[in-house]
C-alpha cells in the first residue's frame, strides 16, 4: 500500500503523492505515457530508491530492498560472461545452491522458450531473448512479489 509517495530528483518531480492498494495475490500493471513516473514509482516500492511518504509491503514498512520482492528492469541486466543457464542460476549462487537449482533453472528457461539455448552468452541472444533470460532469473528467485518495468518491450 503507498500513501503519499513522492519523489523527485534535484527540482524535477517524478512521482508526486501517489496513493494505492494491491490486494494480495493480484496481479497490475501501470499505465502511463513515457516519463510519467512508472519506472520510479517500481524501483520506490522494491526499495531501491528513497522516497517521501509511506510504502508498506505484507503490513511491514519498505525501507530498503528486501528478499521477498524481485525485480526485472527495461532492459536486460544479465552478466556478459556467464551463459543464460548461469544468469539463471545467479540468485542461487547469491544465497548457496542447494542440488534442485540446476533443474530448476533449466524449467525456467523451457518455461520462456529458451530449451535450447541455456549455454548461449547474452551476446548471442537477441534482446528479447536477453528479457526471457530476465524473466526466467526473477522467477529462480521464488520472491512473493515481482516487479516487472516493462517486461515485454523486447518482445
Amino acid at each position: 500500500m503507498a500513501n503519499n509517495v513522492s519523489k523527485s530528483f534535484g527540482s524535477v518531480v517524478a512521482v508526486d503523492q501517489v496513493s494505492f492498494a494491491i490486494p494480495n495475490g493480484s496481479f497490475s500493471a501501470l499505465l502511463g505515457p513515457s516519463g510519467c513516473g512508472k519506472s520510479t514509482l517500481l524501483r520506490m516500492v522494491a526499495g531501491l530508491i528513497p522516497f517521501e511518504g509511506s510504502l508498506t509491503l505484507h503490513e511491514q514498512p519498505v525501507e530498503g530492498p528486501r528478499p521477498e520482492v524481485g525485480m526485472m528492469f527495461q532492459t536486460p541486466t544479465l552478466l556478459p560472461w556467464r551463459s543464460a543457464l548461469e544468469n539463471v542460476l545467479l540468485p542461487a549462487v547469491i544465497r548457496g545452491r542447494d542440488e534442485d537449482d540446476r533443474e530448476r533453472a533449466l524449467h525456467y528457461l523451457h518455461l520462456v522458450g529458451l530449451k535450447d539455448r541455456e549455454f548461449a552468452y547474452p551476446k548471442h541472444l537477441s534482446g528479447g531473448m536477453q528479457q526471457r533470460v530476465s524473466l526466467a532469473r526473477l522467477l529462480m528467485t521464488g520472491a512473493d512479489v515481482l516487479l516487472l518495468d516493462e517486461p515485454f518491450g523486447a518482445l
